[in-house]
């Protein structure tokens, strides 16, 4: 199928809501992209943002809370990961699954959610704000096709 470069802004121009280009569940380069309506958004990071699941069982869960409450240095005495010491400190449950978001850029806190679609959203908003949109009607065809092409990888 040949679609002609009037045909592909409209189809692009035609996106609701923006969406993540993402290939299944993975991202094959370390360029973000984002689809909309006004046009695309690219920002180059060091690795994709959103990782998981992961879970805290109750006992390491329990350990933690303990330690804390002594004043013991849990980083020290348990054998927790990273993730782990950052999913207590976030207030996670134990034996529930979350995703964890952290942009390479920022220097805030990770975010984490059992809801893996509420944290692409957040993605999709901060790859807005930080990158510059490249209009559709302004690129050219060789850029146009590329985008078009990705859309069809994109989320819903």
């Amino acid at each position: 199928m040949t679609m002609d470069r009037k045909q592909m802004i409209d189809e692009l121009k035609a996106t609701e809501d923006p969406k993540l280009v993402q290939e299944g569940d993975f991202q094959s380069d370390n360029i973000l992209r984002v689809i909309s309506s006004q046009g695309g958004y690219r920002l180059e990071v060091d690795a994709f943002p959103i990782e998981g699941p992961y879970e805290i069982s109750s006992d390491e869960f329990s350990q933690m809370a303990k330690m804390d409450e002594e004043g013991d240095d849990a980083a020290n005495l348990l054998d927790l990961s990273d993730d782990q010491r950052e999913m207590v400190e976030a207030g996670c449950e134990p034996e529930i699954s979350y995703f964890r978001y952290q942009m390479d850029l920022g220097a805030e806190d990770p975010v984490f959610s059992e809801e893996k679609d509420e944290l692409v959203a957040m993605l999709i908003e901060d790859v807005m704000d930080l990158a510059d949109c490249q209009v559709w009607d302004e690129m050219n065809d060789s850029e146009l096709e590329d985008w078009y092409t990705w859309s069809t990888l994109a989320d819903g």
